[in-house]
């Protein structure tokens, strides 16, 4: 017999994980409610986290799913120090729809006085330089870099996590009070990133109201900022933790062996990037490239990104008529000495999928990733990809010498370009299989149907409490 529980949102004992109501089932049931809090959201922030869990909740709603998000009324946080941030008021504290996604905005409350932000980040770079001196110094790359990470935690007195969380934020009065309102009313919550403050909060608040919450970390292995024994806590308390890679799914099991990973994976609009009218033609006309063997860069340009690694490689390259096109906000300001590098800046997503066309070959030299979006972006336009071997999600995702390549230094990764700019019907292939690749495990709809999948079974065991 049917279900009738839908229509009154009233619960019964008979609403298993199949019974959510999905776009094109025969069966229809309960419309899961998900409650997204997370600390940036919104189509038009452009950032990996954001674009992340804009897509994620898109989906969900093409799938039949009530999504409510709750975030601040802030687009992009500021540094006033380098372990404080400034949260203001980019967008108005008002109630939003995008894509079937009901949005509410929430100002910060509360950030550290610049005076304040300054002390607690002098005291944090005291501690973290004792640390070295006391446990010493591992090497980015190096295969005990998590481990070493993780002892630092954990030997860390409690009070240095507060006060690292309380200079990053946010902090939202109206925020938590809505939250402790509405979440009973909600079936699953999602919660995310790290490192900020948002989600301990929130992760706290669903285990005093007996509601399932999946966390969503986007946890940067390689970062001394993402290692702390709270967050460590947090993966454990979550009901489940959503990890994009495999490799990230370990992880989180040796860092906190009571947590929950279960691998999701992100994706790719498969539809936008296979349209005719993407012109690698149009791209170099419009930037006045001209002929040139182009290898792309994608992402801001800042340290973290490692941009000057692919400088450095295209430079030892030497290939005449190769341009290293840089593609992102330029966030360091910092002056490019080099004839064979281009800088665009942001440019519109239209003219990104033409650059992927336009492409040879991608290069992801990032250290600090918790995927590699821009990785599928290449392969759906059927282009080779090297990345840095120290970033290990990223890494994880390219299959060694069929869909990419793997490099550690500028010199690796000359000599990786070199042989795929040489050898064309090989690149060919090799971007033929990520495209392969990307089709069968990361579009939006693969992702998105399993997350649906997810949070149903999360839910499912409270589905019929009152």
């Amino acid at each position: 017999m049917r279900c009738c529980c839908w229509r009154t949102r009233r619960r019964c004992a008979r609403v298993g994980p199949s019974a959510w109501r999905s776009t094109g089932s025969s069966f229809v049931s309960v419309v899961m409610r998900v409650a997204f809090a997370v600390p940036f959201f919104g189509p038009g922030l452009t950032n990996g986290s954001e674009h992340l869990a804009y897509h994620l909740a898109r989906r969900l709603v093409e799938l039949g799913a009530a999504v409510d998000v709750y975030t601040t009324c802030t687009a992009r946080a500021r540094a006033v120090a380098p372990f404080a941030l400034r949260w203001p008021a980019d967008f108005p504290a008002a109630p939003e729809v995008s894509a079937g996604i009901r949005i509410r905005r929430f100002p910060v409350t509360f950030a550290m006085p610049a005076a304040l932000a300054r002390l607690a980040s002098t005291l944090i770079a005291a501690r973290w330089r004792a640390e070295e001196r006391r446990y010493g110094v591992v090497l980015k790359g190096s295969a005990a870099l998590e481990t070493y990470y993780a002892r630092r935690a954990r030997s860390r007195p409690a009070w240095y996590d507060q006060v690292f969380l309380a200079g990053l934020g946010p902090w939202s009065a109206p925020l938590r009070r809505e939250l402790e309102l509405r979440l009973p009313d909600y079936d699953v919550v999602v919660t995310g990133f790290v490192p900020f403050a948002l989600p301990g909060q929130v992760i706290r608040l669903t285990r005093r109201l007996g509601k399932p919450a999946a966390l969503l970390p986007l946890f940067h292995p390689e970062d001394l900022f993402h290692h702390h024994r709270t967050f460590y806590e947090m993966f454990a308390e979550a009901s489940a933790v959503l990890a994009l890679t495999g490799y990230s799914a370990g992880l989180f099991r040796r860092l906190a062996p009571a947590s929950r990973p279960i691998e999701l994976g992100a994706g790719v609009e498969a539809e936008a990037y296979s349209r005719a009218d993407i012109s690698g033609a149009r791209f170099r006309a419009r930037y006045g490239l001209g002929d040139d063997d182009l290898v792309l860069f994608v992402g801001r340009k800042e340290p973290g990104k490692r941009y000057d690694l692919a400088v450095a490689a295209v430079e030892r390259l030497a290939r005449p008529g190769t341009t290293l096109v840089m593609v992102g906000e330029d966030v360091d300001r910092a002056p490019l000495r080099s004839a064979r590098t281009r800088h665009l800046g942001k440019i519109p997503l239209e003219d990104l999928r033409d650059a992927y066309d336009a492409c040879r070959v991608l290069l992801a030299p990032s250290e600090h990733e918790s995927f590699g979006m821009v990785l599928l972006e290449a392969w759906m336009r059927e282009k080779p990809v090297i990345g840095n071997g120290r970033c290990r999600p990223l890494a994880s995702l390219i299959d060694e010498g069929r869909d990419g390549f793997v490099s550690w230094t500028a010199d690796d990764m000359a000599e990786r370009l070199r042989l795929l700019l040489d050898q064309p019907e090989l690149a060919r292939q090799m971007g033929q299989r990520g495209r392969q690749k990307v089709l069968r495990q990361y579009t939006w709809e693969v992702v998105g149907r399993k997350l649906f999948d997810i949070l149903g079974e999360l839910a499912a065991p409270h589905a019929g409490r009152a």
